[in-house]
């Protein structure tokens, strides 16, 4: 009996070590998912940066070409 005891208990413990494993081997890819698309964020309001920053130029040159217009 006792050992039956001990042979639930460590497949039990082989059960709950593979949980554990599985469950860390999963954050691990699921940090490396949120990096890439942390990256790509990024990457991408750096783009939007860009377009706004052009955007601003040319209404500044707009107004700039509008008041000569009305001198």
């Amino acid at each position: 009996m006792s050992d039956q005891k001990d042979n639930v208990s460590y497949v039990n413990q082989a059960v709950e070590d593979l949980f554990n494993e599985a469950k860390e081997c999963r954050v691990k890819e699921i940090r490396k998912e949120l990096k890439v698309q942390v990256k790509n964020l990024m990457d991408r309001r750096a783009v939007a940066a860009k377009v706004l920053a052009n955007i601003d130029r040319e209404v500044l040159e707009l107004k700039i070409t509008v008041a000569q217009e009305l001198e």
